[in-house]
């Protein structure tokens, strides 16, 4: 399908190999000499290392100009996520925000409380407190220089198709799936709605020799035909909902909400909203799965810009809704994924082969470490981090896959990461991790120092046949796969 946003890039390598498992490069040793004592960073400084001071009540953060546009002479905004924000002062470098932090009702109480009482002082000599020692920086220098694993030559070949049937031109977004839409036992393409010129999911059925025709699809909702039924650009995902045998698929649209669509495997789909968000829930990452262990299957679905309430941080930019049958629909579970951010970037997937499928995440907020989301079969996720992920990186494509010649279970990451060392430093790169007896090891593919692809697409497949996955990526710099 032709991705006109995503035009392109593509490094092949044959994961599992010394060739191109690459492992990180080693900590540099500490200098001999002790260096004069430096105040310890706070929490936030250490996520972020543009945070030049905090405060127990705002934060002070430089954004390099050369990573975001000005929109005025009072805002700038990123080039692709993110709502425009004020900045204060500039210099030949950096913008500076000045971030205020929202308190917790109970800090709130409990710091009124403490200024309205008297405080008692103590006549016991007081406890003196170590000083705990300065923190090592989690990057340095080398962790961002440029990284390219060796050529080889293909052992394959790509051929164009006449005559494919495909859409030649539009804004066609990276969120589609393969699956069986009328049963005929050969693969058919799902498709969100192009950005500009669509407001319907597309379905495309294959002939099984690369192939495709253009599907009609009718929609009704409540029993009663809606041929004005629409949706926006963003994503879909398939799957029989509730075990009638038939493929029904759920639409996840970018400043338009939830939709779910339940098939009869001939074009007819019958629309169900209730309890599903509407338009102040935009999303671009949705996907389904059981989530309660009552054989139906349920949505996960992100945000992809930060919610809009000013000074308020959304610790439910990824949501669960549990299905519920098509009379009641859907019902939102507030406690079911607790502290994902928001991405386009979803994946339903079993990393650790209990038999309930967890979720994979991006992030577009610099710094989260927790990317995988382990389903406990009741309703809820737990977070599973591990220290291998990079740091101080939007993580803005991930896709599952295997790793090595006993295909464990492996993930691809593509990041963007800042740092100070001392001097700004940024990369893009591609990281595979892969899991062996509950471990998470890091295998460094690739790595662009100062580069400027924002890396929205990623796969993991065995392109070749020798049983070994490789790493396809989308380079929007290079403009090529």
């Amino acid at each position: 399908m032709t991705k006109t946003i995503l035009m392109a890039a593509a490094v092949l390598c044959a994961l599992g190999t010394a060739a191109c498992s690459t492992s990180g490069p080693a900590t540099p040793q500490a200098a001999s000499t002790v260096p004069d004592p430096t105040p310890t960073p706070t929490a936030m400084k250490r996520l972020n290392p543009n945070v030049i001071e905090e405060t127990e009540t705002y934060y002070i953060e430089r954004v390099p100009k050369e990573g975001v546009i000005r929109v005025d002479d009072r805002f700038i905004r990123h080039p692709l996520i993110g709502p425009p924000l004020e900045y204060f002062k500039e210099d030949d470098q950096y913008y500076y925000l000045h971030m205020n932090k929202r308190m917790s009702q109970e800090e709130t109480a409990l710091r009124q409380a403490e200024s309205d009482s008297l405080a008692v002082p103590s006549l016991a000599e007081p406890t003196p407190v170590p000083t705990p020692p300065p923190a090592a920086s989690a990057v340095s220098a080398a962790d961002f220089a440029d990284l390219l694993p060796p050529r080889v030559s293909p052992r394959f070949r790509l051929e164009p198709v006449e005559a494919h049937g495909l859409p030649m031109g539009g804004m066609w977004r990276s969120s589609f799936v393969v699956a069986d839409m009328n049963g005929d036992k050969i693969p058919d393409i799902v498709s969100p709605p192009a950005r500009i010129g669509g407001s319907t999911p597309r379905v495309w059925i294959g002939n099984g020799q690369g192939k495709f025709s253009d599907w009609p699809i009718q929609f009704n909702e409540g029993g009663a035909p809606r041929p004005d039924f629409s949706v926006a650009y963003g994503a879909v995902a398939v799957g029989d909902i509730d075990g009638d045998g038939k493929l029904d698929l759920v639409s996840a649209s970018h400043a338009a909400g939830l939709a779910s669509l339940f098939g009869d495997g001939t074009g007819n789909f019958a629309v169900v909203r209730r309890g599903l968000p509407g338009r102040e829930f935009s999303s671009q990452g949705i996907v389904l799965l059981d989530a309660d262990s009552d054989g139906k299957l349920d949505i996960v679905a992100c945000r992809d810009v930060v919610g809009s309430e000013e000074g308020v941080v959304d610790r439910q930019q990824v949501r669960l809704y549990l299905f519920k049958g098509r009379e009641r629909g859907w019902e939102y579970q507030p406690e079911g994924i607790v502290g994902g951010f928001y991405s386009n970037s979803l994946h339903a997937w079993d990393y650790d082969g209990d038999g309930k499928r967890d979720v994979l995440t991006g992030s577009h907020y610099v710094g989260a470490l927790t990317l995988l989301w382990k389903n406990q079969g009741n309703g809820k996720f737990a977070p599973d981090s591990f220290p291998a992920v990079e740091i101080y990186a939007y993580h803005f494509a991930t896709a599952p896959g295997t790793f090595g010649r006993d295909r464990v279970p492996a993930f691809v990451d593509a990041y963007s990461m800042f740092a100070n060392d001392p001097q700004a430093i940024r990369a893009t790169g591609l990281t595979v991790y892969s899991r062996r007896e509950g471990q998470w090891a890091r295998h460094r593919v690739w790595r662009k120092k100062d580069g400027n692809s924002l890396l929205n697409a990623a796969a993991l497949g065995d392109l070749d046949g020798d049983g070994l996955d490789d790493v396809i990526f989308a380079d929007s710099e290079e403009k090529r796969l």
